[in-house]
């Protein structure tokens, strides 16, 4: 048996919610809620949890204690987090093509742990700290979202 090729339209949306879930891990985990109990009772409950988990991902970024991205335990949270945001967005396609899925969503959120404090870092002596948080927070949903819309089928 041949390996099928992933669609690039799956490929993408796998890398686009993994580079998310490295700079905001909750984005992730809330397409994976989102897409578990789409079409379920339960949908709107679920869909405002994962919507409360963004936003205190988001204020506690911001906090003068909050440990860096790049640390062991969040950095493995943010990895897996893409690694389920892909695995998610995915998980219709053939399953022989949903491991590679999980890998490409797990290096980009990698990639994007790594991007987003370079980014944060390089901002932060442009603007104050908060306002290029925010700037961040701004990109992770609106890649979040691109992905799920585009994986749709």
């Amino acid at each position: 048996m041949t390996p099928r090729t992933l669609p690039p339209r799956t490929l993408g949306s796998a890398a686009v919610i993994g580079f998310a879930s490295g700079l905001r891990s909750a984005v992730g985990i809330a397409s994976f809620v989102h897409a578990r109990f789409a079409g379920t009772p339960n949908a709107a409950l679920a869909d405002g949890v994962a919507a409360l988990a963004i936003v205190g991902e988001s204020v506690a970024d911001k906090l003068p204690f909050t440990p860096s991205r790049l640390q062991l335990p969040g950095l493995l949270a943010r990895v897996a987090a893409g690694g389920l945001g892909a695995y998610s967005l995915t998980r219709r396609a053939d399953p022989e093509t949903v491991a590679a899925t999980i890998v490409i969503g797990s290096v980009a959120a990698l990639a994007g742990s790594y991007a987003g404090a370079a980014y944060r870092s390089a901002a932060s002596t442009k603007v104050p700290p908060v306002a290029a948080a925010l700037a961040e927070d701004v990109a992770a949903n609106a890649l979040a979202y691109t992905a799920v819309v585009n994986s749709r089928p």
